[in-house]
């Protein structure tokens, strides 16, 4: 694979030292295009590994995201008042997982495990509850007026002079996507926090977001200890910095000009001072033309690939293809026997 060899070739000139990262938000039935990324990153971490350097593969789950999108396959009654909530404080569709988030990561990661890819996993619910990112969160805080500057010579988004880039969980309905963060004070100490003697106003308004109603509750909090999250523009700098990734890439639509790399970017180097990851552009995976969306439930998942393919067979429909194509696959026809024509050739 001449794109891997260009990757490992241009790592080779730097450190000896390499940790690969990918994340992916379990809102729904995973599709088969998240596949591309996990298998890319695999393949970077064993190239790495090959050569003899000191590599590590970490797969997170973003289960922290607020549930933005209801997918059309669960109870539409029961889930709609779950809208904004984290992820992972959203019941499961079954028994015997702690969330909705769980249950569809796991299921996905089932896929990817059986498939070769066997990275260290983490969660970041987990992770900022823990305190992992509090640093992080207070250096943004702090330097939100660049943030919001960036914004504007980034993407040409206009944030009110007021926005703050944090989310805070609501305490009286536990959403977290309708908050709408105003004020930091830093200069005092309250008693009522543990960390740093910080805390955030915040509004949950009921017309924030058009997929989410919140409860009006206004009041003071702290962003610490999982009390809040970074948007998602601002939390994938900041994860790079709270990890010390080298290694990160992802796909197309985040990559054009003025979106979130870019921004991401931007804030790493201008913010919170620390160089890029080393990034891998991949294109998407289409059916029949078309893209997927996980929340939507359009497309193939990868449990519906799984169920047909054998593992060794669906890890080379994703990589035979250069990172820099499309894949654009129609699982009806002739296309599946075609493609095991294609493995047995290449694999006789």
């Amino acid at each position: 694979m001449l794109w891997l060899e260009k990757i490992l070739d241009d790592l080779g000139k730097t450190q000896k030292d390499f940790l690969v990262s990918d994340y992916i938000t379990p809102s729904g039935k995973i599709h088969i295009g998240s596949l591309r990324g996990v298998f890319i990153h695999d393949e970077v971490f064993k190239g790495l590994k090959k050569k003899d350097k000191k590599a590590e593969f970490v797969y997170g789950y973003d289960d922290f995201d607020p549930m933005d999108g209801l997918p059309v396959y669960v109870d539409q009654k029961k889930y709609l008042p779950e809208m904004g909530k984290p992820l992972c404080d959203i019941p499961a569709p079954e028994k015997g997982f702690k969330s909705f988030a769980e249950y569809f990561a796991y299921d996905f990661r089932e896929i990817f495990e059986a498939c070769g890819a066997k990275p260290k996993i983490i969660w970041l619910s987990e992770e900022y509850r823990a305190g992992k990112f509090d640093a992080v969160i207070k250096e943004i805080l702090e330097n939100a007026d660049k943030i919001r500057k960036i914004y504007k010579k980034v993407s040409g988004s206009n944030k009110a002079r007021d926005w703050l880039p944090i989310s805070m969980v609501c305490p009286k309905c536990g959403k977290i996507g309708t908050t709408y963060a105003s004020k930091f004070e830093n200069d005092k100490v309250y008693p009522h926090t543990k960390n740093f003697g910080e805390r955030v106003y915040y509004e949950c308004r009921e017309d924030l977001v058009e997929w989410a109603v919140g409860c009006g509750y206004k009041g003071w909090g702290s962003p610490y200890k999982g009390g809040a999250k970074l948007p998602y523009k601002v939390e994938w700098p900041a994860k790079w910095k709270v990890y010390g990734t080298d290694v990160e890439g992802a796909g197309k639509d985040h990559n054009a000009a003025g979106g979130s790399r870019d921004i991401a970017r931007a804030i790493a180097t201008e913010v919170l001072k620390i160089k890029e990851p080393y990034n891998i552009v991949y294109e998407h995976f289409l059916i029949g033309g078309k893209k997927m969306s996980s929340s939507k439930g359009l497309g193939v998942t990868a449990r519906d690939m799984f169920e047909i393919l054998p593992p060794q067979v669906l890890r080379y429909l994703i990589l035979r293809t250069p990172i820099e194509r499309a894949i654009n696959f129609d699982p009806e026809g002739e296309s599946i026997p075609q493609l095991f024509d294609d493995y047995d050739k290449e694999y006789p």
